[in-house]
This record gives structure tokens, C-alpha cells and sequence, in this order.
């Protein structure tokens, strides 16, 4: 007796509901689909699992394959791009005039007079190092500025420079006057400095008013600074008298 077709072994039922429109075809079989298929198509139902089942009995302990020295070399030599970066935007900043300036004003100096702010972008800068240096004595800090604004048809105005300066929790005290009237003023109503930076042209004052007026304003501890364009140099009264008037003549 020939052997029966695995047709044969299909039980068919068609169930017709005539409530809905549809007719269900519904086979049942005690063979599994995939092996019913592959036995039709010839093929070997024996064959290797896929990955992912095998990946799923793995024992929990194996590892997998080490990775290749290609890999491994390729990612030793991966320079390490933000160490690089932190390293050259700390470069950047201790060269930034700000930062040579600090190196040579103590610690603890906490009354500044800013004479002349030229294009107005550094006040902030130097206001919040001074504060940083400070710590929890930033309330000593009495920052003056000394300048004409757009009286003598400064780069900045007076009301650009105040909105500037919003942001600070230490706001300094702004005399929007000439060098020698503001040196005279601040001497009454602040007194003496521990640092005073000049960025001024202050030519138009007599070489003995100038050393007076500083005087005025230093102790024998007071750093006096002339900035020349492109760093703050250390410098005395009389010498900064004497290279100012040399500029009138």
C-alpha cells in the first residue's frame, strides 16, 4: 500500500458565517508548518537554528570573541579630543591680559581704579577675576571707573556701559568724568587704591599734577599699571608723568 500524502494528514474546515459575509478556511495539522514546508520543498528540517536562538541558550558566563588588534590599536591611537581642548582653552586664558595682569597684583588687593575703559569689553572680565580672587570676601571689592563716555566722543556711552554691567554681582562705581577731575573726586570720596590701571591719554595734565594727583589716591603698596595697547606694565607715578608729557611735545 503506497505510503499516504502527508495531504492527507490535513483535516479542512470550512466554517461559513453568514452573519458577518466571511468564510474562514482553517487548517489543523500535527505537523509543524515550517517542517510541513520544508518537507514539501525537499529540504532537510535538521538544519542549524538562527543566531538569535542560539545566542539565547548561550550560558550566561561565556563571552564572546575577543575583538581584533586592528580594532584594538585603532582605538589606543583615538586622541583624546576634550582633554586636548581643556588644555588649550586653559593655555589661552593664563596668556589673556587679564590673566598676566593678576600674576602681578597680590591676592588680596580689593580696592581697583580703572582709568580709562577703553572699548568697555575688559571691565567685566577684570570686575569678575578680582571677585573670583576674592572668595568670601567679594564684598570688599570697591571697583572705580574713570572715564569721559561720549563727553569727549568715547567708543562706549555711559548708559551701554551700565547695561554692561548688569549681569555683576559687584557693580563698580562710575565717575563719567576727565582723568585729572576724576582722580581728585575719587580721592575724597573713595580714597586710596591697591590698584590702579591707566588706559588714558593723560597729556592734557602737567607732569607735577599727575604725580600728585596719583599720590593722592596710593599707598606704598598700591600697584600702578599703564596698558600699552597689548599688555598692562608696571610702572610709578613719575614715570607715567614723564612718558605722558612727552606725548604733548
Amino acid at each position: 500500500m503506497d505510503q499516504p500524502c502527508v495531504w492527507t494528514r490535513l483535516f479542512e474546515r470550512f466554517v461559513t458565517r453568514r452573519d458577518r459575509g466571511v468564510i474562514e478556511f482553517e487548517v489543523e495539522t500535527s505537523m509543524p508548518l515550517r517542517k510541513l514546508w520544508n518537507t514539501l520543498r525537499g529540504r532537510d528540517t535538521t538544519s542549524a537554528k538562527p543566531h538569535a536562538e542560539l545566542d539565547s541558550k548561550r550560558p550566561s558566563g561565556a563571552t564572546r570573541p575577543a575583538s581584533s588588534p586592528q580594532n584594538e590599536t585603532a582605538a589606543a591611537k583615538k586622541p583624546d579630543v576634550s582633554a586636548s581642548s581643556r588644555r588649550s582653552v586653559l593655555s589661552i586664558a593664563s596668556r589673556s591680559p587679564i590673566q598676566r595682569l593678576l600674576r602681578d597684583i597680590p591676592a588680596s588687593a580689593c580696592r581697583v581704579l580703572e582709568i580709562g575703559i577703553g572699548d568697555g569689553q575688559r571691565t567685566a572680565g577684570l570686575i569678575d577675576a578680582f571677585s573670583q580672587r576674592l572668595g568670601d570676601h567679594i564684598d570688599d571689592l570697591r571697583y572705580t571707573v574713570i572715564d569721559q563716555f561720549e563727553m569727549r566722543g568715547g567708543a562706549v556711552t555711559l548708559r551701554a556701559f551700565h547695561a554692561s554691567m548688569a549681569g555683576l554681582k559687584n557693580r563698580p562705581i562710575i565717575v563719567p568724568q576727565s582723568p585729572a577731575q576724576g582722580m581728585m573726586d575719587v580721592a575724597h570720596r573713595v580714597g586710596v587704591m591697591d590698584v590702579i590701571l591707566v588706559d588714558a591719554d593723560l597729556s592734557v595734565i602737567q607732569q607735577d599734577q599727575i604725580e600728585l594727583l596719583l599720590n593722592k589716591l596710593m599707598h606704598p603698596s598700591t600697584q600702578l599699571m599703564k596698558f600699552d595697547g597689548e599688555r598692562w606694565m608696571k610702572t610709578t607715578a613719575s614715570e607715567l608723568a614723564v612718558v605722558d608729557t612727552r606725548a604733548v611735545a
